[in-house]
């Protein structure tokens, strides 16, 4: 069934929301025993003057049928970003996959991201060389010492 909203987060609040406060936890655990997924998308202008779909996608595996139970929809979005096994992929991972295929631009990625803060540094970590003095130890390195010496 289709669902306005603005990610799976709010996917699912929305569909809680439906229910009376007096009937919210007993649908939650109904909702989270019978859910297969959420999809939501955002159309973004690609580099060549088309539309890319950035999809962030959320499997109901355990981790999100506990989360769902337990009412705790802030931890979702992190259960999100670590479930790759699950072909899970947030709004952000959808967007960097974008940027790094030459489809979209930095600076749409940017505009759609739901942290552009964690986005541009995912972005540096991934676009910096492990032989780059912005790698992140500012100009260190590590160096073999022989013992005595």
């Amino acid at each position: 069934s289709t669902l306005h909203a603005n990610d799976a987060v709010s996917a699912m609040d929305r569909i809680i929301g439906f229910y009376p406060k007096e009937v919210q936890e007993q649908e939650c655990a109904r909702i989270a025993e019978n859910l297969r997924g959420v999809v939501a998308q955002r159309l973004v202008p690609t580099v060549d003057g088309k539309m890319a779909a950035a999809l962030e996608v959320m499997v109901n595996n355990p981790r999100i049928t506990d989360l769902i139970k337990k009412r705790e929809m802030g931890e979702i979005k992190g259960a999100i970003k670590g479930g790759s096994q699950y072909h899970m992929q947030t709004f952000d991972q959808a967007l960097m996959s974008l940027y790094q295929q030459n489809r979209i631009s930095m600076e749409q990625a940017l505009r759609f991201a739901d942290s552009k803060t964690d986005l541009k540094l995912s972005i540096k970590l991934a676009e910096s060389s492990p032989d780059d003095d912005d790698a992140g130890l500012g100009g260190l390195s590590l160096v073999d010492h022989e013992e005595g010496n």
